[in-house]
């Protein structure tokens, strides 16, 4: 507890002095000799709502009592919290608060009370429902200290909400909550108040009673604001019934000028409405008789009548560290930059909480016309993900002046609002606004969210092994996780070192990736079917301090290298065993401390033409990925996931690895030889009664070509089937759902933006048909040659802005510079977004040609015509260079059933003819049985001209 607080505190029944009984510093009580009576401190909070006569102090275990009694387990509103999203209940008010003219009329006052004001005075606030407006006064006025009321253990937060949100440890230093119902004498002495914040409490409780308190408690001298007050000066129009008492405003006038008769202060009836409107009072004088039914009533000292009061939000210091808040009655259309009335926000209740604002409304409707610039988007963007002013200046590489620009008419439409509050204060507004918990900006780090897993779910099922049949809990794989960082320490590891894996997925694999996140250590996966040449070209890149191979990769390396052998039946000719190495002595272990920008992880692109380049991975971009993956397909504790693809890709990674520490879902860990036969996938799906499947093309296509001699009902358990890598033929997907009663979802992302960033979702199945989704929770653009945005329907380069990008390409300055450009990742992709918002991809912008009119060939275009026909499952085209601007097209194909060749390619090209015209028909038609693959899935068109080359 605050000592400048607790100094001002006095007994509401004798008014004599308290003793503090200091357990910790969150647990203790206060204590009045003189009455016998003791008020809990619980987890840092002064409950004066549960005071009790006591003979004697309070020990630790009788407070802790106390606590269980009155505050439900931590754990268990954490996990209501973290679970709300799946059936949000809005707090239409709490969302809306910091832009309710009932807050904001208070703003013109602000600079003049801070310049009446000492370091140290107190400001007292009366009603910290949503504790938004503690936080605000304990932002805006860092050298007071706020003192902020809630009524008790009711309401939106209550003692656990508060407690959750904004304990000690994370709500602003300056600022002290306590619980008392203002309709009671206020536990503060006389005099010792130097302004007091009375929003929402003149018209709620016993106005002779609070009134009363309230000028006791005030100093002579203290200016006393009542925002929102009731008038029956005026009704709502359309009506609705306010409730609360409500007087005219002269009654309020004339009773405030008695009670202030030998006073240096004056009452002021002021036009709330107008104080929103033009945020600011030239000249200050009284409105009783305004034609407004709301008001905020003030007692300022007679020195204030006749000042100008204005409020600039504008201030260099005050953008620098404030948060910014996006207001939840808009809605942004961030493909063309208009505006608009949300219906969908805090559940539909927009509209009529915009007509409950009139003042508020009209605004709203006057900004509709405005259309935001794409810097402005991309301040919006930032602006959700809870940077301050100046960290917005170096995400969008910008100077605070040009910040300032850039915010002023985005303030004044009220579409976002400052707020110099704590990141704990602008996390818990977000959450009003759409109900999704989220770590803190600094905790976005991958050993903060193992530890976080581990108490949330340390019963349930983490890994379901078919190698070893057997399954690991939560707990039981972190005592596995613990032993192996521990080893890695006493062989010498330590933060920022690099360990390689080289394995296919095992056991031992996931606890590897667990373990080096806790440590600090930086985890590189290589792709376990790329040869010893390429393998020794990656570990030249990272040198790695520790190799962790499999035995069927045991003889890429040598006898002298420092290798942990994951264990097999033959044993390991040479390197240590993995069982032997993780015996340790020690069970100690100290936390490391990793930041959200520290690098975690490195993968390598497959590097087919080059030197393959290590893709260096944040905490955060990790963290982030694997949350909105985990939200966006709405994982939980009962689902099962198997993910097929090797820990050397960004999906296989994060869905296997991951996943489960947001969601406790369970991960399946299928054998080698389950993984490279569809039969033994879908007997493992059912013996695993697995509710999702992440897994590429490939798969689904080999799934539906085999479907008759599949059991129908092979894929039942399934919720949906995750697909990326490359793009499915509409025309498979929907018979494929048809057959199995199974959705596929696409989603797209490439490793160096952490692999998720546009996706098909159960939320938004109408999308445009050859889509691949819409945006999650990232800005995209197409864009020309010249970086500027296209229309919608246009085809440019696909480019993105997220969180989520890599740091880099490792130890490649320049080839970073060419893809990374500001805080936008060019993919290299051509794509057009639609009408709706959805994605197309048209195939990579290196693949694209123009025919000899100067019109742009896609192979996509090519490819989904020729996949239409009822024979054929998969085509791809290239495009081959014959000099002096011509080239030929060349498609192969795979035909489902056998089929006269001739025939077939005749009617592929008429096909194609008749949708594109005969100058698109391709030049040569291959037929083939397969199409050759990498580990990733993806079609190795190289593989092919080299094939028919040969």
């Amino acid at each position: 507890m605050l000592d400048t607080i607790f100094s001002a505190l006095s007994c509401p029944n004798c008014y004599g002095d308290f003793k503090h009984n200091e357990i910790n510093k969150s647990c203790g009580s206060i204590l009045c000799e003189s009455c016998c009576t003791e008020t809990p401190i619980i987890r840092g909070f002064p409950l004066f709502t549960e005071t009790r006569l006591c003979d004697s102090p309070s020990t630790r275990e009788q407070l802790m009592g106390w606590e269980s009694k009155l505050c439900k387990p931590y754990e268990e509103y954490e996990n209501f919290i973290y679970k709300k999203h799946r059936r949000p209940l809005f707090d239409s008010y709490a969302a809306f608060q910091p832009f309710n003219e009932s807050t904001q009329s208070f703003y013109p006052f602000l600079d003049a009370l801070k310049q009446s004001l000492n370091p140290g005075d107190i400001i007292l606030d009366t009603w910290c429902r949503t504790a938004w407006s503690g936080e605000f006064l304990a932002g805006y006025f860092p050298e007071q200290t706020i003192l902020s009321i809630w009524e008790g253990n009711t309401d939106l937060l209550a003692y656990r909400g508060f407690h959750f949100w904004l304990n000690a440890d994370l709500r602003s230093p300056n600022l002290q909550i306590i619980f008392h119902h203002c309709n009671h004498t206020l536990p503060i002495k006389n005099h010792s108040i130097s302004a007091i914040h009375g929003l929402e409490s003149l018209h709620r409780y016993k106005q002779d009673r609070f009134t009363k308190e309230c000028l006791r408690i005030a100093k002579k001298d203290a200016p006393i604001f009542f925002p929102h007050v009731h008038l029956t000066n005026n009704e709502p129009d359309p009506y609705f019934d306010r409730g609360e008492i409500q007087l005219h405003g002269k009654t309020y006038h004339q009773h405030f000028t008695k009670r202030l008769k030998d006073d240096t202060r004056k009452a002021f009836v002021l036009s709330e409405p107008q104080l929103f409107k033009d945020s600011k009072i030239a000249p200050l004088k009284d409105q009783s008789e305004t034609e407004d039914y709301n008001a905020l009533i003030a007692l300022l000292p007679n020195s204030w009548e006749n000042r100008n009061f204005v409020y600039d939000p504008v201030q260099t210091e005050l953008i620098e560290r404030s948060f910014f808040i996006l207001n939840p009655l808009y809605d942004v259309n961030f493909l063309n930059g208009t505006l608009a009335i949300s219906t969908e926000n805090l559940g539909g209740t927009g509209p009529r909480m915009a007509m409950r604002h009139p003042v508020f409304h009209q605004r709203m409707l006057d900004s509709l016309s405005y259309k935001l610039s794409p810097r402005e988007l991309e301040l919006i963007f930032w602006v959700k993900r809870l940077y301050t002013g100046k960290e917005l200046c170096e995400k969008l590489c910008i100077q605070i002046e040009e910040l300032e620009s850039l915010l002023k008419p985005l303030l004044h439409m009220q579409l976002l609002t400052i707020a110099p509050v704590s990141s704990a204060m602008a996390r818990l507004q977000n959450f009003y606004s759409d109900q999704i918990y989220r770590l803190l900006p600094f905790e976005e780090t991958c050993s903060k969210l193992w530890k976080e897993a581990q108490r949330r779910f340390s019963e349930l099922p983490l890994l379901l092994s078919e190698t070893e049949d057997e399954s690991l809990s939560f707990e039981e794989c972190s005592t596995l996780v613990y032993s192996l960082a521990i080893a890695m320490r006493d062989h010498g590891l330590s933060k920022g070192d690099r360990v390689l894996l080289l394995s296919s997925v095992n056991e031992e694999a996931f606890l590897l990736f667990w373990a080096s996140m806790i440590s600090g250590l930086v985890f590189v996966a290589a792709d376990p079917s790329w040869g010893p040449k390429r393998i020794e070209e990656i570990r030249s890149q990272v040198k790695p301090k520790l190799i962790f191979v499999d035995h069927e990769h045991l003889n890429y390396f040598s006898k002298h290298d420092d290798l942990v052998v994951f264990d097999h039946d033959e044993g390991s000719s040479w390197g240590t065993e993995f069982s032997s190495f993780i015996e340790v002595d020690s069970e100690s272990f100290e936390d490391v401390q990793c930041d959200a920008n520290d690098l975690a992880v490195i993968l390598f692109t497959s590097g087919t033409t080059a030197q393959a380049k290590g893709v260096c991975l944040s905490h955060r971009s990790l963290y982030r990925s694997s949350f909105l993956f985990s939200h966006a397909y709405d994982f939980n504790e009962k689902d099962r996931i198997l993910a097929l693809g090797e820990f050397s890709t960004m999906s296989g990674l994060r869905n296997s690895c991951l996943l489960p520490l947001h969601s406790g879902c369970s991960a399946i860990v299928p054998s080698l030889s389950t993984r490279k036969s569809p039969f033994a996938i879908s007997q493992c799906i059912q013996e695993y009664q697995c509710s999702a499947l992440s897994t590429v093309p490939l798969l689904i296509r080999q799934f539906f070509e085999q479907r008759e001699r599949m059991a129908k009902n092979a894929l039942r358990s399934l919720r949906f089937i995750l697909s990326t890598a490359s793009p499915l033929s509409q025309q498979l997907k929907e018979e494929f759902e048809k057959f199995f009663s199974c959705p596929i979802y696409d989603y797209y992302g490439l490793t160096e933006t952490c692999g998720f960033c546009i996706g098909k979702t159960p939320q938004d199945r109408n999308d445009h048909v050859h889509s691949i989704g819409h945006a999650i929770s990232c800005l995209i653009q197409v864009v020309d040659e010249n970086d500027s945005p296209l229309e919608s329907g246009k085809v440019g380069e696909l480019r993105i802005l997220s969180e989520r990008h890599m740091l880099g390409y490792l130890n490649k300055v320049e080839e970073t510079q060419k893809v990374l450009k500001g805080s936008w990742y060019y993919t290299g992709d051509l794509a057009k977004i639609h009408e709706d918002g959805s994605v197309s991809l048209l195939g990579r912008k290196k693949e694209m040609v123009k025919d000899p009119q100067g019109n742009c060939l896609y192979p996509s275009e090519l490819e989904s015509i020729l996949e239409s026909h009822q024979n054929i499952s998969e085509a791809v085209v290239y495009f081959q260079d014959k000099g002096a601007g011509r080239h030929e097209t060349l498609a192969f194909v795979t035909n489902v059933e056998e089929h006269d060749p001739t025939q077939l390619i005749s009617e592929l090209k008429s096909l194609v003819s008749e949708h594109l015209g005969p100058q698109r028909v391709p030049q040569h038609i291959y037929l083939q049985s397969s199409l050759p693959r990498g580990a990733n899935g993806k079609v190795q068109k190289e593989h092919l001209m080299k094939e028919l080359q040969a």
